[in-house]
């Protein structure tokens, strides 16, 4: 009966979903229902509450953060049982592990928006010149787009990964072999 009138507390609450979802997560784990998986099933339905707010936190799941903040998780639920059940010490945990998680999704945002932003079509570019001189190397490559020569390194890394460009015989006196003809 108690997972049921916690489950609509969730449901009816106009708490914050960042509180609520804290709240209902600590509120399975404090009820206990199940003899094993009492903190998965809380931190399923903590991303499944946020994920509801924003489609960002399904990609976020509770269970990487707890992993990476396993003994911090575990002493902010002994802190919210000892004496008076006191969900706080659990929820500020929580609040900080999302607050942490979404300042790191921020930087790698960040860096993958100035790196696109920055290099549209560098690999195409690179393309391009390789078809009609195959024999170019990253550094040559950088020259002629004038681009880092990094840049250009991990341009071609990325191209290799995804197939549509193969180095045939080394890397001083080989060359350049595009798979695909879609340039």
């Amino acid at each position: 009966m108690w997972v049921g009138q916690l489950l609509d507390w969730g449901k009816t609450s106009a708490a914050h979903p960042l509180i609520k979802s804290s709240a209902v997560h600590y509120g399975l784990e404090f009820i206990h229902p199940f003899r094993d998986g009492n903190g998965r099933i809380g931190r399923l339905w903590q991303t499944l509450i946020l994920s509801k707010w924003n489609p960002l936190f399904a990609w976020m799941p509770m269970e990487t953060l707890v992993h990476h903040n396993q003994a911090l998780y575990y002493q902010a639920l002994q802190d919210s049982h000892a004496g008076a059940v006191d969900c706080r010490p659990f929820i500020g945990l929580m609040l900080e592990a999302i607050a942490n998680s979404l300042y790191k999704y921020i930087d790698v945002a960040a860096e993958t928006v100035v790196d696109v932003g920055v290099n549209v079509g560098v690999r195409d570019e690179i393309l391009q010149w390789l078809v009609r001189q195959p024999h170019l190397s990253a550094r040559e490559l950088a020259t002629l787009l004038n681009k880092s020569t990094r840049t250009v390194e991990r341009q071609l890394k990325t191209l290799r990964e995804q197939g549509r460009i193969q180095r045939v015989g080394s890397d001083k006196s080989g060359h350049w072999e595009i798979v695909e003809r879609s340039v």
